[in-house]
């Protein structure tokens, strides 16, 4: 079974927002696909969406992230590291 790809706007389960940059030919409900290497921003994690991408489906080139892939950082105000799933994100499309 697929999973929801994650588009640009996506949110970890930390409430921290996957910025990109997307694949700016490559859009799901207007919006550019993520794929691996996508920056993610916010007060509990400043990292990378990296781990768990779908090897099977590229843009850009690259493998593209779905939900529950995997952001790797560190907690902006202690440096605490931290990994998170993507856990929300704005365009329900389903991978193959």
């Amino acid at each position: 079974m697929g999973m929801p790809i994650a588009v640009m706007t996506a949110q970890t389960a930390t409430g921290d927002t996957v910025v990109g940059p997307g694949s700016p030919k490559v859009l799901c409900g207007g919006k550019p696909v993520l794929s691996i290497g996508a920056s993610v921003t916010g007060a509990a994690c400043v990292g990378t969406a990296a781990a768990n991408p779908n090897p099977k489906v590229l843009a850009g080139g690259k493998p593209v992230l779905h939900l529950t892939s995997q952001a790797t950082g560190s907690n902006p105000a202690t440096g605490a590291p931290v990994t998170t799933p993507i856990a929300q994100t704005p365009a329900m499309k389903v991978l193959a």
